[in-house]
């Protein structure tokens, strides 16, 4: 029976760093487990457990966690894998494509943000010019084939 209290000390206050939807659900993980098992897991450990659909898997992987018995980028790796199994658990993967895309987008912007493009940094490249000039048509020419097969597919 729930008592109102929560579990998870500090939980009333998420920190800069925590989601609207992780505090809920770590809180929810930390009543399936037990108060003494939550107390020892932690609070980002019981948020991705929440991702893992299997309620008695949950409760074997903050188990272990507590006693030590699995740990650090190993047990977010283990509770990874196991979210995966299922398929449901937390949010869907983007496409991978999506995220190169995201990531070119973001390295441009930082790079025009930083002045990387403008004609002075450009002259002062001398015999580097060149080699960057064959990668940037290659990345063109690597866009020009997504955009074609992204055509191909919708028309």
């Amino acid at each position: 029976m729930p008592t109102g209290r929560r579990l998870i000390p500090g939980s009333r206050r998420p920190n800069a760093r925590t989601t609207p939807t992780r505090t809920p659900r770590a809180e929810i993980v930390a009543r399936e487990v037990g108060e003494e098992v939550a107390a020892k897991v932690g609070y980002s450990f019981l948020a991705q457990l929440y991702t893992v659909d299997d309620a008695a898997a949950r409760k074997v992987f903050a188990e272990q966690i507590a006693l030590g018995d699995l740990a650090g980028v190993e047990a977010k790796l283990a509770i990874a894998r196991e979210a995966k199994k299922e398929g449901r658990g937390g949010r869907r993967p983007k496409p991978e494509v999506d995220l190169v895309l995201g990531e070119v987008e973001r390295a441009i912007r930082k790079a025009k943000k930083a002045g990387a493009f403008e004609r002075d940094n450009l002259a002062g490249l001398g015999t580097k010019a060149l080699p960057m000039a064959k990668r940037a048509s290659r990345l063109s020419e690597a866009f020009g084939e997504l955009a074609a097969s992204r055509e191909e597919v919708s028309g």
